[in-house]
């Protein structure tokens, strides 16, 4: 009888695992999980002005990740095309708890929010994650970049 109660309790630890947020983790998370990455850069200008960047190779998957103190975009990049497990599996490896909502398809591509504002982007080999914070900061520059009608 002991035997059920262990496996269930292996299954709920195991998921819980598996669940554990990515965006959010810090470097040192980061290098744990994936290995010796590539140098630190600081991206100058444009949408991620300001951000860490650093990459990874795990398993034929190029990741690229975007850091303040903390991971806050990932993406990765396959060799070949996501089946729909490996795509459920980035989903809920990035959830922070939270659950993500699929919102559009179209023109191969797919899109999930999730209540806290960050995004998720699936298009045939690549899977990107962006939190609130490089959301947000991309719709800033991208309204930067609009021109003035100021004096019309």
């Amino acid at each position: 009888m002991k035997h059920p109660v262990t496996l269930s309790l292996l299954l709920l630890f195991g998921a819980a695992s598996l669940a554990q947020a990515r965006l959010g983790e810090t470097p040192d998370q980061i290098t744990a999980r994936f290995g010796n990455g590539g140098p630190f850069f600081i991206i100058p200008g444009g949408p991620h002005d300001g951000l860490k960047q650093q990459e990874f190779r795990k398993q034929g998957f190029d990741i690229q990740v975007l850091f303040t103190d903390f991971s806050v975009g990932e993406t990765y990049t396959a060799g070949s095309k996501l089946t729909e497990d490996q795509i459920q599996a980035l989903l809920a490896a990035n959830s922070e708890g939270h659950p993500w909502k699929e919102s559009a398809t179209g023109n191969g591509s797919r899109f999930w929010t999730r209540d806290d504002g960050a995004t998720a982007r699936f298009m045939d080999t690549q899977f990107e994650f962006k939190s609130k914070l490089v959301v947000d900061k991309e719709e800033r520059w991208k309204q930067s970049q609009l021109p003035s009608v100021n004096g019309f």
